[in-house]
């Protein structure tokens, strides 16, 4: 990217912006995809990890803070970094995946539904990460053993990278995410494993022992 002649402190604001962007083209073709974690905050680092990104998934916790700062990351945040480097900001909103959902609980699915109605339902992931004893335990514990439980946990992130590249193939063919698009379940159909999900080889994140 060829930096525009600007006055000095914006130059300078654009180099700092733009300074992850600069890094990654040199090794952004040999791979497919790269992902980039952020945490919840809005400083140089995220403004840098933004303006790199060809699309963005915006996390939502289903509670009633984390709706309201999806609102500000898209209507504030976002259209601030627009504002800021106009035609550098080339990121796309894939859409909003909830996660922590515990089902049958009233104010959990009003934040869903609040979600759909604000934003779309086409941006609203129909893939819901929900939560699970198991995976609040895979970062202290590990997996020590692959079993019908750990099967549907990776089942349903499956799901997630299936949701996430189709969405992609859609912006890539027409720009924007279609009103009637719904993601079909490939490997968690509900509460059952399909076909695909009983046949995914898990054994390299099954535990060795002490090995």
């Amino acid at each position: 990217m060829k930096i525009p002649r600007l006055f000095s402190n914006a130059e300078t604001k654009f180099k700092r912006t733009f300074h992850f962007f600069n890094l990654l083209k040199s090794i952004k073709d040999e791979y497919d995809y790269i992902w980039i974690d952020v945490g919840p905050s809005t400083d140089i680092k995220v403004d840098n990890a933004m303006v790199a990104a060809d699309y963005f998934i915006i996390t939502q916790e289903t509670k009633t803070y984390s709706f309201e700062g999806s609102i500000d990351i898209i209507q504030v945040y976002l259209q601030t970094l627009i504002d800021d480097f106009v035609e550098y900001f080339k990121g796309e909103v894939l859409g909003l995946l909830p996660f922590l959902l515990q089902h049958k609980r009233d104010l959990h699915e009003e934040i869903i539904k609040s979600t759909k109605e604000t934003f779309g339902e086409n941006f609203t992931f129909d893939t819901i990460v929900s939560n699970q004893k198991r995976l609040e335990d895979y970062p202290e514990y590990g997996i020590s053993v692959v079993d019908y439980h750990d099967r549907k946990i990776f089942a349903l992130f499956a799901d997630v990278f299936c949701e996430i590249e189709e969405r992609i193939e859609l912006f890539e063919a027409s720009g924007d995410i279609p009103e009637d698009y719904r993601y079909r379940p490939k490997y968690l159909n509900g509460n059952k494993l399909t076909p695909f999900s009983r046949n995914l080889d898990l054994s390299a994140y099954e535990s060795k022992g002490d090995e």
